[in-house]
């Protein structure tokens, strides 16, 4: 499950910032405070996995266009770290490195721990350069740096460099989540039963607590089939490891193996990251603001319509491939927003109109003779439905559904911005009672939407705890932009609300 996203030194953040999502995820501020910013990191990672290309951030793309590097990096400036983190929770982390090594000894929990991938990247000129990675997991915070030609020049555990021994390790510095390996010499693989070690020090560390009897071969087998052992759980997990003596346990060996383990299993825990963001972000759906008005005919394109580009561009097409339930669903979330249903009707060779109407009437009219709002507000609803219903989303194995919107709003009545919030909580009500749990982040500057949601937990459709409001602001002297969390309470009041925040002044 997605627990947050933090970044530093991109665009006004120049501190680290953390966006804890909840459920419904709303950012609040004044233009130009950095809302569009952090809700655009949705999209800019989903294009960055989707598309190859020379650096892990492909920052200019059709969902949305940041420049290079040089225009994200805080105030251009030169030689700061751009730091992006993903954190998730998982209870089969363990178990899953366990599996793959096949290991000895169990590290099952129950609850689950957070673990943190951050990538470190600095601009060089107007190209980004990947210079290093961060796996934060339970006590234990594990660094890698490497030079421009991808060689790994340093490794640390909570700030300790850990020695390389002259072996050498390269990086595949184009992905989002490298494959890191060591140069092997052509006799270790002769030698060897298996694949050989990543890190060799992980032979001195089990040598350490294993009796003296124990053979070379037989420490080199347990070093291969020892996966990563958490400090915490470390002691009473290597009670039950082979050859161990109990008296060789102590807090000193203990913690080298655990550190050792970790790093002689890095390939394997950046493969499951890899297996467990990459899903939920190329799953997930974007719509910006500057989104297409309604056409009076749109012409018929045989192409995968699983998905709509962030303008909403093909919505029309969208709404004209849903099948008989399809439509259905996606019309009864057009009702809860604004209480019309749609209809996509062929107008001719080669082209389909799409119409409206109020719910329960017959007569439709042509969108582009309605209000704009509804143009406006049909690519939401289809975005919303498309990451909600469609199969194009379910190929991707990820049971979070992850949905940011900009101004979701606009040009809507303040009636119906009201509507909006209904909309988005009936969403995640929905997704609690399935497996699939859905995170919606919206970046608006809806009062009205805002005071709904207070109203919503105050009836008990929703509990407080599902919602996080963040405010966004940035300093007017040093130009560096902030958030803060306000909370509603169980009766739907935020306390902290920034007073003047919706007047004129």
């Amino acid at each position: 499950m997605l627990k947050s996203i933090s970044v530093e030194n991109y665009r006004g953040f120049k501190e680290k910032t953390i966006l804890n999502f909840r459920p419904l995820t709303i950012l609040l501020g004044r233009n130009s405070s950095g809302k569009s910013s952090l809700t655009r990191l949705v999209p800019l990672l989903q294009q960055s996995l989707e598309r190859e290309s020379s650096s892990p951030i492909l920052w200019s793309a059709e969902a949305v266009d940041m420049g290079t590097i040089s225009d994200v990096i805080t105030h251009g400036e030169t030689g700061e770290e751009l730091r992006i983190g993903i954190k998730i929770d998982d209870l089969s982390f363990l178990n899953t490195l366990n599996r793959i090594k096949r290991n000895f000894v169990s590290t099952d929990r129950n609850d689950p721990i957070d673990i943190e991938y951050i990538i470190r990247l600095v601009a060089d000129g107007y190209r980004t350069r990947f210079i290093g990675i961060e796996i934060n997991y339970d006590l234990q915070r594990l660094s890698v740096d490497w030079d421009i030609a991808g060689r790994v020049t340093d490794i640390r555990i909570d700030g300790k460099s850990y020695p390389l021994h002259n072996v050498s390790y390269l990086v595949d510095t184009k992905s989002l989540f490298p494959e890191i390996v060591r140069m092997v010499a052509k006799e270790e693989v002769a030698r060897a039963s298996r694949t050989p070690i990543f890190y060799d020090p992980i032979k001195d560390a089990v040598s350490s607590i294993v009796h003296g009897r124990t053979a070379k071969e037989k420490v080199e087998f347990l070093s291969r089939s020892l996966s990563y052992v958490p400090r915490r759980l470390a002691k009473n997990t290597l009670k039950s490891f082979p050859n161990t003596v109990a008296a060789k346990l102590t807090e000193l060996n203990i913690n080298r193996l655990s550190d050792f383990s970790m790093i002689n299993d890095l390939p394997f825990i950046i493969r499951f990251l890899s297996s467990r963001i990459a899903p939920l972000f190329l799953g997930s759906a974007y719509i910006g603001p500057s989104r297409a008005s309604g056409k009076r005919f749109d012409r018929i394109q045989e192409l995968s319509v699983n998905r709509l580009d962030s303008s909403g561009e093909n919505a029309a097409m969208y709404v004209y491939s849903l099948n008989a339930s399809e439509r259905a669903s996606f019309n009864e979330l057009l009702i809860r927003a604004c209480g019309h249903v749609l209809a996509v009707e062929e107008s001719g060779p080669g082209h389909v109109s799409v119409k409206i109407a109020r719910h329960g009437q017959e007569q439709f009219e042509n969108i582009a003779d309605v209000g704009f709002g509804f143009s406006q507000l049909v690519p939401v609803i289809a975005q919303l439905h498309a990451v909600r219903e469609r199969n194009e989303y379910d190929h991707f194995g990820s049971p979070n559904v992850l949905f940011a919107v900009e101004q979701p709003e606009l040009h809507l009545h303040p009636a119906m911005q009201s509507n909006l919030a209904d909309l988005f909580v009936g969403a995640v009500k929905t997704a609690s009672d399935s497996e699939r749990q859905t995170t919606i982040l919206v970046e608006t500057h809806s009062e009205t939407l805002v005071s709904q949601l207070g109203v919503l937990i105050a009836e008990g459709e929703i509990s407080n705890n599902d919602v996080a409001v963040y405010f966004v602001s940035k300093n007017e002297t040093d130009g560096i932009s902030r958030i803060k969390e306000m909370a509603f309470d169980e009766s739907g009041i935020i306390s902290e609300w920034p007073i003047g925040f919706f007047s004129a002044s």
